[in-house]
């Protein structure tokens, strides 16, 4: 059994003394793997939230260099209608990211609600549908990361800041592109670049522990082969052992048991 299976304990009965720490150990490795796997869960999460806050930081940027060039008094009205074209593309955009799907088709800014996208746009105002509770990952016993990020007024303020200033474009307001607009799109791409901060800290927090998780599964792993796993050098030794008695008490038998009816008559 030793030899076919490569297992010393394979019942309780076979080492008494071993099998509680066996028991113990078996248990702690599969609370690091669920932990392990919540990990990954998480990772998947906060790296779509990273994602999509990096790409709205751009589409902040860009906002910002579009305000300034309209509002230079050298640009005509018709370039700034040209530019409040894009100004709505770039909404557009802002709106998908903030409608990020995760891996599993979840809504990454949508809190715990899932049922429907968490933003939608009526009337030029953009309204946040979800809710601010927390998405939480299990990462050790009695510890909880928050893997979601509430971007709810972020993002209405990100998309208010484009609206205004694709008005103030269709509408010529130099006065509203200088000193508005474009120190309103600072701020916004500032808190912007500030939650993708955050995001990316979380994210390097996980990947921190899931190198303890597995040095620790590592650890587990090697104490589980040490008491459970058979010196296979050993026990195949053993085997062969036995073998060789197994088959001289056969021989022994077979010349016991090999004799006539002419044997017993003399």
């Amino acid at each position: 059994m030793q030899v076919s299976t490569g297992k010393r304990i394979t019942q309780l009965s076979d080492d008494a003394a071993a099998t509680p720490y066996l028991i113990q150990s078996r248990s702690v490795r599969a609370a690091v793997e669920r932990y392990q796997k919540n990990l990954t869960s998480g990772k998947d999460f906060l790296a779509n939230s990273e994602s999509a806050l990096n790409e709205t930081a751009k589409i902040m940027t860009q906002g910002y260099q579009l305000a300034l060039q309209g509002a230079t008094s050298a640009t005509e009205q018709s370039s700034r209608d040209a530019i409040a074209t894009t100004i709505n593309t770039l909404q557009e955009r802002l709106v998908n990211l903030a409608n990020t799907r995760g891996n599993r088709g979840q809504f990454i800014f949508g809190g715990q609600t899932n049922e429907a996208a968490p933003f939608t746009v009526t009337s030029g105002t953009l309204t946040f549908n979800g809710d601010t509770n927390p998405i939480q990952i299990e990462t050790a016993p009695g510890t909880r990361m928050t893997v979601s990020t509430d971007t709810s007024a972020t993002f209405i303020e990100a998309y208010d800041a484009l609206e205004a200033l694709k008005n103030d474009l269709r509408g010529g307001n130099i006065g509203n592109l200088s000193g508005l607009d474009v120190p309103r799109l600072q701020d916004s791409f500032e808190t912007m670049n500030a939650l993708r901060g955050d995001v990316g800290a979380r994210l390097q927090r996980v990947g921190e522990l899931e190198i303890e998780n597995q040095r620790r599964m590592d650890e587990l792993t090697s104490t589980i082969s040490e008491i459970e796993d058979v010196d296979i050098v050993e026990a195949v030794s053993r085997m062969q052992q036995t073998q060789v008695a197994y088959q001289a008490a056969l021989q022994a038998s077979s010349v016991s048991f090999n004799l006539s009816l002419m044997d017993f008559m003399r």
